[in-house]
């Protein structure tokens, strides 16, 4: 690769139309068996930026400029395992950590626990996968969905038979096996490099376009995608479905997340991961306005829990997919990261919002149910503009 770039970037100083025609010929024959053996990306959407000025800064390519060895193992697409026992029992141990991470957030330690264990979760999971890195990252959200629908029952049945205290001790054996087995587990495929702390290496992302559009989008959907989650119950039993039976809309919805946190990782490994985002996010917005907003009765309600679960739950597992997409594969952790540290604020300001235009029409759902639909929407236009920053209007896999 690194002669590949010497060569683009040398043609037109100093070789004759002769010796340009000669290496373009190189190029396209050495590309086009390249691309049958799936070492190359369809597009230059996973392709890292060129710090080949600053070696040390990407492992990658670590020592090219001055050691003639081939570069440690980390970005070639064909260094990545993409499978095998190994970077599955990653998965399954990252699955474990976002189970145990759903909900037990009502507390100042809670939170900081969850976040040490989902971070370092999700990083290592991407260090195994390249081509089939959104499905990774679906399997392993998929686990907050499940968590989502077993421990609010689980609870509630132990409180009911044993008490408050029996139900916490439960739970707590419970995460206390599954982080255990994720302890056992999760691990990177590249050695640990520490180095000295800097809040500068958070910020020094958001350079670069294309990453902050991404996070910018993410502001925008994140504001308005929990406020079904908060909401749809108490709009259920306003207009009109029984208090028990408004009480499953939130299990449906975290069970059919599981299937959208899995099945659109999968087809964005095929089709794209911003082409799928940008799908799944206009869908989500669409089913806000046309089927939520005009909600009346059991049956509608029902169906936008079950279809809104699906659609919301790729954003989960898509979201950080982007981000690793367009990043050093040793900065995927530091990005993520930036780009949680910003749409936590939104997720943090939606539901006061939200509260706030419900007692502003005297407990009517309307004025929410077009907030939330508008800012998903913004959150759906802004993607594309950072699809189109990527990889311009053309459709092609990215």
């Amino acid at each position: 690769m690194a002669e590949f770039m010497a060569v683009s970037s040398l043609d037109s100083t100093f070789f004759s139309d002769h010796e340009k025609q000669t290496r373009q010929s190189w190029r396209r024959s050495h590309s086009l068996s390249l691309s049958s053996k799936g070492g190359l990306p369809e597009t230059d959407a996973n392709i890292l930026p060129d710090t080949s000025d600053l070696p040390e800064s990407d492992l990658e390519k670590a020592n090219s400029s001055e050691d003639p060895k081939p570069a440690f193992a980390g970005f070639d697409p064909s260094s990545f395992p993409d499978g095998g026992l190994q970077a599955w029992l990653v998965v399954s141990g990252a699955f474990c950590c976002l189970f145990c991470s759903f909900g037990w957030v009502n507390c100042v330690c809670s939170p900081i626990g969850a976040s040490l264990i989902f971070y370092p979760a999700m990083s290592s999971t991407g260090t195994w996968f390249f081509k089939r890195r959104a499905l990774a990252f679906g399997i392993m959200a998929a686990g907050s969905s499940l968590g989502g629908v077993i421990l609010p029952i689980m609870v509630d049945r132990i409180i009911a038979r044993a008490g408050f205290p029996w139900a916490m001790r439960g739970a707590a054996f419970l995460l206390l096996a599954l982080l255990i087995y994720a302890n056992l587990t999760v691990r990177s495929r590249l050695p640990p490099s520490p180095k000295p702390w800097s809040l500068m290496e958070f910020v020094l992302p958001f350079r670069e376009l294309t990453f902050s559009l991404v996070v910018f989008a993410s502001f925008l959907f994140f504001a308005g995608m929990f406020l079904p989650f908060t909401f749809v119950i108490l709009s259920a039993q306003h207009d009109g479905m029984s208090e028990r039976l408004a009480a499953y809309l939130v299990p449906i919805l975290n069970a059919v997340s599981i299937f959208g946190r899995t099945i659109p990782g999968y087809i964005a490994d095929k089709s794209g991961r911003f082409n799928t985002m940008i799908i799944t996010c206009i869908l989500s917005t669409l089913l806000v306005l046309c089927l939520w907003l005009p909600a009346r009765g059991n049956i509608p309600y029902i169906l936008f829990a079950a279809f809104y679960g699906f659609s919301s739950g790729a954003f989960v597992s898509l979201a950080p997919a982007l981000v690793a997409q367009i990043s050093d594969i040793r900065q995927i952790g530091v990005r993520t990261g930036s780009m949680f540290a910003v749409v936590s604020v939104a997720a943090l300001m939606g539901n006061p919002i939200g509260g706030a235009l419900v007692s502003s029409e005297d407990g009517g759902y309307w004025g929410l149910q077009v907030f939330c639909g508008v800012m998903m929407g913004a959150g759906s236009l802004v993607f594309v503009v950072s699809r189109w920053s990527l990889a311009g209007w053309g459709y092609v896999k990215v």
